[in-house]
């Protein structure tokens, strides 16, 4: 599949809103990528805000992903104009935008990205996130901004904003997780969440699609399950005491 290709998929992916596995790659490994792409992920993200990603890197891991004919998007560091186009030039399908708390700073990305590639921006993925009591409040103004295809949800930092320490499953965070989930969804737009395996059932019929987890959850689940497996065979293969005769 061609870099076009993969960029128009990620595009039908977010405006049709089907559940989607979002996947942190936590590793800047070509091959990982690669794999993640053949096995179940729909979209790979590339986290050069929190994680150890160089800009030197990302266009080998793009490639990776599009070999498994996999979108990629990067979540950016800043929302700065020149890092929007520094890192969109490398290949990207989409970017993920963080520390936007109001309508006016959500327009200003739309129009970089407009800047970047005047006749095939609309080919490019911009996913905005929610992660501040300031863009929670200013939701509604955020969602009347054209060219934004997704809002992401960051549970952490929304909770923190709201004095709640990071526990985004402190009553009054959950609530507001679900107001968010539920007026995002509500405009048609992919709302996106953090998920683990045992919450993306319940996420999901809240109406979140951008289900976001990472490369570590898969990599958890698999070994759990293992040593589970392993804990039987040993408990199957322990010695039986003989029955005195």
């Amino acid at each position: 599949m061609t870099k076009n290709d993969c960029a128009s998929l990620l595009k039908s992916h977010l405006a049709d809103r089907k559940p989607l596995l979002v996947v942190n790659i936590d590793y800047s490994n070509a091959s990982l990528v690669e794999f993640l792409g053949r096995n179940g992920a729909d979209i790979l993200f590339i986290d050069c805000e929190q994680g150890d990603t160089n800009i030197e890197t990302i266009p080998d891991l793009v490639r990776a992903a599009h070999i498994a004919d996999t979108p990629v998007i990067a979540r950016l560091f800043s929302p700065e104009p020149w890092v929007i186009e520094r890192y969109m030039l490398r290949g990207i399908d989409g970017v993920v935008i963080p520390r936007l708390d109001t309508a006016d700073q959500v327009q200003n990305v739309v129009d970089t990205v407009k800047y970047c590639f005047q006749r095939d921006w609309d080919k490019k993925a911009i996913v905005v996130q929610i992660e501040s009591a300031t863009a929670a409040r200013n939701l509604e103004q955020i969602l009347e901004i054209g060219g934004v295809d997704a809002l992401f949800i960051g549970p952490v930092d929304l909770s923190k904003s709201m004095g709640q320490g990071g526990d985004y499953n402190a009553p009054e965070v959950a609530a507001e997780i679900d107001r968010l989930i539920g007026s995002i969804a509500s405009k048609g737009r992919s709302a996106g969440m953090l998920v683990t395996h045992e919450t993306i059932h319940e996420v999901a019929a809240k109406g979140a699609n951008f289900l976001y987890l990472h490369t570590n959850d898969f990599l958890r689940a698999g070994i759990t399950h293992f040593a589970e497996a392993k804990t039987r065979c040993l408990r199957s293969s322990s010695p039986v005491s003989e029955t005195p005769k």
